[in-house]
């Protein structure tokens, strides 16, 4: 039967653009990657070695780590060893895909058995990156879905973003005070009331990160909290700026 509802608005789905760490120490090497990145539409940041994509994924949140085998201070196996370990007290996995020389064949295996997911072979082929990168990087936000999800309606969109930018910095603070004063009930509390935005946007990581810190709450699991709220920073930091670049395409 014919429908004689109004036409919904809706956008077709898009790639999605990623923030993506290169740890690679050559200057030339940095460059290709940079560029093949940015012809895919994603976002690169370069760490000249193991030691700084450790501190870099400390500062903030990433979709994909494309990490060199050999480098001076910290080598990709042992970056990966430390990134690894890190992630078992914040209950995240940042894909990690190797960058690794033809002719060092063994080097594929030792990756994989280090923790890493992936490899590409060196020099990088454009149609090699963008497929490893598809196999591993996290879904984005689907612009239809976001849509379908208000009736088509972009107005009301625009004012749900609006409100998610200006209420999540007032939760963030009511989760860092329950932290700081050692109040378990009140960070799941506060978790709890987060992940209830955080769901209308995204169901993957930031919220996964969030129902984490809700859990730690409600087990009374104050000493892995401070990873937990770490990670929620940076998932929301992330999400917060997809949500504002959202906002500009409706």
């Amino acid at each position: 039967s014919p429908d004689d509802s109004p036409e919904k608005s809706s956008v077709p789905a898009e790639p999605s653009s990623f923030d993506i760490l290169v740890v690679e120490d050559n200057a030339v090497n940095q460059k290709l990657a940079r560029i093949l990145l940015k012809k895919l539409g994603h976002r690169a940041t370069i760490a000249a070695n193991g030691d700084a994509a450790v501190r870099a994924l400390k500062q903030r949140a990433f979709d994909l780590v494309l990490m060199d085998f050999q480098m001076p201070v910290m080598g990709g196996i042992e970056a990966t060893a430390v990134i690894r370990e890190a992630e078992t007290r914040t209950g995240r996995h940042i894909p990690i895909i190797a960058m690794t020389a033809h002719a060092m064949a063994g080097d594929r295996e030792r990756a994989l058995q280090a923790g890493m997911d992936d490899y590409v072979s060196k020099p990088i082929r454009f149609e090699d990156l963008r497929r490893a990168i598809q196999r591993h990087a996290p879904p984005g936000l689907d612009m239809t879905a976001l849509l379908n999800g208000v009736d088509g309606d972009r107005k009301l969109l625009c004012e749900l973003i609006d409100v998610f930018l200006v209420d999540t910095p007032k939760q963030l603070a009511r989760i860092k005070r329950a932290l700081a004063r050692g109040d378990a009930t009140g960070l799941k509390e506060a978790a709890h009331a987060l992940k209830g935005s955080v769901g209308n946007f995204d169901p993957t990581h930031a919220f996964e990160a969030v129902r984490r810190l809700e859990t730690l709450g409600r087990e009374n699991n104050l000493t892995d909290a401070p990873a937990g709220w770490r990670v929620v920073e940076m998932e929301i930091a992330r999400l917060s700026d997809v949500l504002r670049h959202v906002k500009k395409k409706l």
